[in-house]
């Protein structure tokens, strides 16, 4: 029901949450994203920080990355407050 597709190139991270809207009705959540590292067993260090907004894309400034990253995003429902973390494949800026 949840992908999320990521680009970076010219120093941006570009992050694009996928939605299958025959069964999610995108309008009644909010999407936060996280930019995280992974910095020991079960750890993470979250980089850069989106709050929670309609939009379903985000982008970061990677211009003083280097390594490898994923981006944890959570999504949250608007009528009850509930709300569900996910994380995306990890990537590589150089």
């Amino acid at each position: 029901m949840f992908d999320m597709s990521i680009a970076t190139n010219n120093n941006t991270i570009r992050a694009s949450l996928i939605l299958d809207r025959l069964f999610f009705e995108p309008s009644l959540y909010e999407y936060a994203f996280y930019l995280c590292r992974d910095i020991g067993y079960k750890e993470r260090e979250v980089i850069k920080r989106v709050p929670y907004s309609k939009q379903t894309n985000v982008n970061f400034d990677s211009s003083d990355l280097v390594g490898e990253f994923y981006i944890r995003y959570f999504i949250r429902d608007t009528r009850d407050l509930t709300k569900k973390a996910f994380s995306s494949e990890k990537f590589i800026v150089n």
